[in-house]
């Protein structure tokens, strides 16, 4: 999943990631093709959160400006209920899919239209992408 990312050019300003230990070991594995750099704030908070709890720590984000692309590592379901509540646009089959399992490892790319993080609300954003590890070629 990581070199799907860097090969979608994909790269955060700032990483929020729960403080749980498997959240520890997807980050490791995905360093590798984020920027040398780049921020990473582990979050008590991102334990096991719901959506709204998620929404809290989102908010909270400062400069927009500085942070336009904003990478959030947690757990199921409340990221994945998260990522459904933001998207209320984009590709149908994605969402479908979106919808139906938002699996160990998914990567959903939501843009928004928005001046700060404060602003996130539901159906918002438009799912740009998802991409699931059995979505990959095989090697």
């Amino acid at each position: 999943m990581g070199q799907w990312l860097k090969s979608q050019k994909l790269k955060p300003d700032l990483v929020l990631c729960s403080t749980a230990a498997r959240v520890s070991d997807t980050l490791a594995l995905l360093q590798p093709a984020l920027p040398t750099g780049t921020p990473v704030k582990a979050l008590e908070a991102l334990y096991m959160a719901l959506p709204r709890e998620i929404l809290t720590v989102l908010a909270k984000v400062k400069e927009k400006d500085k942070v336009e692309t904003l990478m959030v590592i947690g757990h199921n379901p409340g990221i994945g209920s998260l990522a459904h509540w933001l998207s209320g646009q984009g590709d149908k089959r994605a969402l479908e899919r979106m919808r139906d399992k938002f699996p160990t490892a998914g990567i959903a790319v939501i843009d928004f239209e928005i001046a700060t993080w404060k602003e996130l609300d539901g159906e918002q954003g438009t799912l740009r992408q998802f991409m699931t590890p059995k979505d990959l070629p095989k090697a």
